[in-house]
């Protein structure tokens, strides 16, 4: 009977072989994966190899070059003399041997491993079609022109816009040639003949240029075009379905939004459209910023106060018969165009308006009032106001909101009459200070209808991104201007509002069911 310490040993020497074992093992895979791979890669090394010593005479320079055209010839040079030497054997009754064949014997001369397995079969085409691929072959290219040309300047097709893809990018040749290889070898290890797996190597291979752009055709109405076109200038970028305006592909875009293969991709092109948007906006507003968070919205807030502090300070009120006839009129028409509280409302802010103005005509200064302050508070009020549900306050907003342009008319009138000024060390005419006026008034108003925006934006639309709401700005906008001037004003910051409610909410409704079932499947 042995004892303890024998089969100790013996136990040791046992795990000692095993392990040996399987450390060869473990090398013989990794030298049968480099010959597999080195088999892959014979024609185009073989013919990159030949092209770089054919190229080096040339100072040296040559030899990438030549490799590089080397490599391409390598890759055609199988499938080429194959189908030239079939059709000899065709047309003579031949019987000569395929030149893809003799090279395939030399390289298992050479001591190359060859494929035994289905699945080595299926990883060895695959491997040889992104070879091929990468190696700069043209056939995608050639493909194009020659769909191009056949069509005649008629409308895309589906294929042509794969094709055109898979030529223009050599990341989509290398993935296409891939999963041609293994889709063709796959469907001849399944049996498949010939032609079906001739047939399921092509739609392998143009499968990965397939985007909603190539298989669906575009469904914009002029006005849905007009808006694709002003967000394109503003420099938005828009994903296909949203250049496409086809409901399939919206369909087809809402669901790879969920998809684990393909959200990544979807939240980097949220991110660019949100930035891109927001900064369309700012600048109509003046400010050289691609967001409004709060940090941002606070510093823009103190430039426009600066410069209306610059401008104010440059410019002597003049009231005029105009202003005054305007006070006039407006005091008539809300006395019967408002109830009495609120016209008591107003008529505080009109009073507040002309003590203000005499008093800076005079030269006189009144405890904490400037321009700015004053017409802040008009436009809040007003904006506030004509947001409200009820007719009589939006009347009301209304009022203010007028009172305030017949304030800013003023000051431009005021500063055109001056004969010269400056601000700084920058002299300006009286015409060069109205348009400064101008420009700020116009842009400050801007500004403040992104505040609103921000400021009413909640949930789902904001999500503390700092980005624009569509939705959230157009419904500032139309609050501001009123539905009849929001939808035919021509102004470049409405018709940028416009065109981006209209265009890039996604309008088909994802409730994530088949989303969720992918993901619980992939997990199972």
């Amino acid at each position: 009977m042995a004892s303890i310490d024998e089969l100790l040993a013996e136990l040791e020497r046992t795990a000692t072989a095993k392990k040996g074992r399987g450390y060869a093992n473990t090398t013989d895979s990794v030298k049968r994966a480099a010959g597999l791979a080195a088999r892959a890669a014979g024609p185009a090394a073989t013919g990159a190899a030949i092209g770089a010593a054919l190229g080096a005479p040339l100072a040296g320079v040559g030899a990438i070059p030549g490799a590089v055209a080397g490599a391409a010839a390598g890759s055609l040079a199988g499938p080429i003399s194959d189908l030239l030497v079939g059709g000899y054997n065709a047309i003579t009754g031949s019987n000569q041997g395929m030149p893809s064949q003799a090279f395939e014997e030399l390289m298992s001369r050479a001591g190359l491993p060859q494929p035994e397995t289905a699945t080595e079969r299926v990883v060895q085409n695959a491997s040889r079609g992104a070879i091929d691929a990468a190696t700069g072959v043209t056939a995608a290219r050639q493909a194009a022109n020659a769909m191009a040309a056949a069509r005649g300047g008629g409308p895309q097709t589906a294929g042509q816009g794969v094709v055109e893809a898979l030529a223009q990018r050599p990341g989509l040749q290398t993935a296409g040639g891939a999963m041609g290889g293994a889709a063709a070898s796959t469907a001849s290890e399944m049996g498949a003949g010939p032609v079906s797996a001739m047939v399921a190597g092509m739609a392998g291979g143009m499968a990965p240029g397939v985007r909603p752009n190539n298989l669906f055709r575009p469904d914009n109405s002029p006005g849905r075009a007009a808006n694709v076109a002003e967000l394109e200038q503003a420099g938005v970028p828009l994903s296909p379905a949203q250049r496409l305006g086809n409901p399939s592909a919206s369909t087809f875009e809402s669901g790879m939004r969920y998809l684990p293969t393909s959200a990544g991709r979807v939240a980097q092109m949220d991110e660019a459209q949100g930035r891109g948007y927001t900064g369309a906006l700012m600048r109509q507003a003046g400010q050289q910023a691609d967001n409004a968070r709060p940090e941002t919205l606070v510093q823009a807030q103190q430039e426009f106060a600066n410069r209306y502090r610059m401008l104010e300070s440059a410019t002597m009120i003049q009231p005029d018969p105009q202003f005054g006839a305007e006070l006039s009129r407006m005091r008539q028409t809300y006395t019967r165009g408002l109830d009495d509280g609120l016209y008591r409302a107003f008529d505080a802010n009109l009073q507040r308006l002309e003590q203000f103005v005499q008093a800076r005509a005079q030269g006189a200064t009144m405890p904490g009032e400037n321009y700015h302050l004053i017409q802040g508070e008009l436009r809040t009020r007003a904006a506030q106001a004509m947001k409200n549900d009820d007719p009589r306050i939006q009347q009301y907003g209304r009022a203010l909101d007028e009172l305030s342009g017949s304030f800013e008319q003023l000051m431009e009138r005021s500063a055109i009459r001056q004969q010269s000024t400056q601000i700084g060390n920058q002299p300006l005419s009286g015409r060069d200070l109205a348009d400064a006026w101008r420009e700020t008034n116009r842009n400050y108003a801007i500004f403040s209808r992104i505040k609103d925006a921000m400021g009413s934006a909640t949930g789902r639309d904001k999500l503390n991104t700092g980005y624009v709401p569509p939705t959230a700005i157009a419904a500032a906008e139309r609050a501001s201007l009123g539905p009849d001037q929001f939808a035919m004003s021509q102004d470049p910051f409405t018709r940028l509002v416009r065109a981006g409610q209209g265009v890039l909410p996604d309008p088909t409704p994802n409730s994530g069911t088949a989303q969720r079932g992918f993901a619980q499947n992939m997990l199972t």
